[in-house]
């Protein structure tokens, strides 16, 4: 009877470290951010993505698509940055499922959701330093609209 208690309790314990470990891996972590620094797209006709990733060896196309960013003051030690085109980015998250155990790249792919702006603008967000980049493969994959 004791011994059948004990396989209970060891099925239970083992069942629960289970389900934390699922959470951990398949739950959203919202990430904070703010929006530092906006300017009106060059007017050369490109087509834009929705976002994409601002690196500090980037920072010379970055300025191409805006007169107005060459005034901002990126920290790459200390944070991540987001551009976004015509839109404005409402939520930014991520799931341990999205990393670099399921993929061969080394970074997060964020679940960014948009909301429609058609101003014409360019919106820089400020973010804490984590390793997100878009799909390498997909640049819409994670993305979602509000209104959807």
């Amino acid at each position: 009877m004791i011994r059948n208690k004990n396989r209970v309790l060891i099925i239970a314990v083992f069942m629960i470290l289970i389900l934390a470990a699922c959470i951990l891996v398949f739950i959203n972590h919202n990430i904070e951010f703010k929006e530092v620094a906006n300017g009106k797209l060059a007017s050369d006709g490109g087509e834009y993505v929705y976002y994409e990733i601002v690196r500090e060896n980037d920072l010379s196309d970055i300025y191409k698509f805006s007169d107005d960013l060459s005034e901002y003051d990126f920290d790459f030690d200390n944070h991540s940055y987001i551009i976004s085109f015509n839109y404005e980015i409402v939520n930014l998250s991520y799931s341990l499922i999205s990393g670099p155990v399921f993929h061969s790249y080394d970074h997060y792919v964020p679940n960014v959701r948009l909301s429609s702006t058609n101003d014409n603008l360019c919106h820089i967000y400020e973010l804490p330093k984590i390793n997100i980049d878009i799909d390498p493969d997909d640049y819409k994959i994670n993305v979602s609209f509000d209104g959807d």
